[in-house]
Formats: structure tokens, C-alpha cells, sequence
């Protein structure tokens, strides 16, 4: 296969875009319409609660946070490989991945466990996961990377504290 001449090819408009369609599905959401001027068919406004269709991303995406991004340098190809096969395991509003051994030599490629583990230190040397008391389960550091929204994540981590009488 003949390697193409990238230096002399330049786009005026982004290529990827050309033929690319969001994976969009369609969702319904509990809204409240009451003073946000939703009219019915007679003209009357709403009020109340009412299911309307969203559109979301089909995809599932992790998100890295920008200041991360210059530690990501600091990193071996092998931490590199165990960071996005993390990535590829995180669940949506979660804090804990789940890392089963054999399923992430083969997503790394990896041919001896020592490499995902050698990685996965690494990882933990650098605070993007930390071990649980569970065999397998690792806490994601929300303030490196995390699926889901932020405001989630802060909602369900940081619970106001009951203060002693």
C-alpha cells in the first residue's frame, strides 16, 4: 500500500464531517412547561410536567478534563493502552469501573498480565484511578476523567455534611 502524500493535501472545510451523521436516538424527558410559554393546539399555555422527545448522542464518551491533558504526556504507551481500555469500560454517572485482567489483555493487547498491571500503577501514581476493597474495581478520579455529566458527579459526591449539635 502506497503511503499518501499528507503534506501536499490541505481541506478548506473539515473532511471528517463530509459524509458524517451523528448517532443520534431519541429520548423522552419530564419537562416543566408552567410560564415557559409552551402553547397547545388552541393557543392556551401549558403548565405543569410533560414528556418531550430529546435527541441524545448514541455513542457512549468519556470526558478528559483539559488540565489532564498535559499528564498525559508523562505516560507510557502501556499506562496510555490501560487508560483508554478504562475509558472504554466506564459507565455513564459512574465512579467505578470494573477491570477484569484477561478482557483488558486483550483490548491492550497485551501478552503478559504484568503489562496491564504496570500500566494500571502508573495510572494510580499519576491519580486518574484508585484501587476499592474490591478485587477488579477501581474509583475514577472525577477531576481527571468521567462519563456523564459533572453536575451528576458533584451532585452524588458531595453531600452536604450534617453538622453536631
Amino acid at each position: 500500500m502506497a503511503v499518501p502524500d499528507i503534506k501536499s493535501h490541505r481541506h478548506s472545510t473539515n473532511p471528517f464531517l463530509e459524509n458524517w451523521e451523528p448517532p443520534f436516538v431519541e429520548k423522552m424527558k419530564r419537562i416543566d412547561v408552567t410560564g415557559k410559554g409552551y402553547l397547545d393546539n388552541k393557543g392556551v399555555e401549558l403548565t405543569g410536567k410533560m414528556l418531550v422527545p430529546i435527541k441524545k448522542d448514541a455513542d457512549r464518551f468519556v470526558k478528559l478534563v483539559h488540565s489532564t491533558l498535559s499528564e498525559l504526556t508523562n505516560l507510557s504507551t502501556t499506562a496510555v493502552a490501560v487508560l483508554a481500555y478504562i475509558m472504554h469500560q466506564a459507565l455513564p454517572n459512574n465512579s467505578i469501573v470494573y477491570l477484569p485482567t484477561e478482557e483488558a489483555l486483550e483490548f491492550c493487547r497485551f501478552r503478559q498480565p504484568k503489562s496491564f498491571y504496570d500500566g494500571l500503577n502508573e495510572l494510580i501514581l499519576y491519580q486518574f484511578v484508585a484501587r476499592s476493597e474490591k478485587r477488579y474495581f477501581y474509583f475514577l478520579n472525577p477531576q481527571k476523567l468521567f462519563n456523564g455529566r459533572r453536575k451528576n458527579m458533584k451532585a452524588l459526591y458531595h453531600k452536604p455534611r450534617k453538622h453536631a449539635a
